[in-house]
C-alpha cells in the first residue's frame, strides 16, 4: 500500500480514468496530482484558497476539475496544471460527476 503526503487535511480523492494519476484535494484549496506508484513528479493545480470539496477528471480533454467552498467550480489543463476557466455556481457543490469520453462531461 502506498501512502501519499498532503499539506493540509485531505477532503476530496480521484483517481483519472486511465488509472495512471491521483488527485488528492486538500482544506487549502491546494490540489497535488501524483503519478500512481510515485510521490515523485506529483504536480500542483494552483487556484483558489477555498477549501476543495470535490475533485474529478474529464478524460476527453484530459482536465482536472475541483468544487470549491467558494461556489466556483474550477478546471485545470491536465497538460501543465494550469487553471483554464471557472464557473460561479452561486450555491453550494455537494457533488459532481466528470463523465467518461463518449458519455458527456458534465
Amino acid at each position: 500500500m502506498k501512502s501519499y503526503a498532503a499539506a493540509a487535511p485531505a477532503t476530496a480523492t480521484a483517481v483519472a480514468a486511465d488509472g495512471k494519476t491521483l488527485a488528492v484535494a486538500g482544506a487549502d484549496g491546494g490540489v497535488k496530482v501524483y503519478p500512481l506508484g510515485d510521490e515523485k513528479g506529483a504536480v500542483d493545480l494552483k487556484g483558489p484558497k477555498s477549501p476543495v470539496l470535490g475533485v474529478g477528471h474529464i478524460t476527453s480533454n484530459n482536465t482536472w476539475v475541483t468544487a470549491n467552498a467558494d461556489k466556483n467550480v474550477y478546471f485545470f489543463s491536465g497538460a501543465d496544471a494550469k487553471q483554464t476557466a471557472s464557473i460561479h455556481v452561486g450555491a453550494d457543490v455537494t457533488g459532481f460527476d466528470a463523465r467518461r469520453a463518449g458519455q458527456g462531461d458534465f
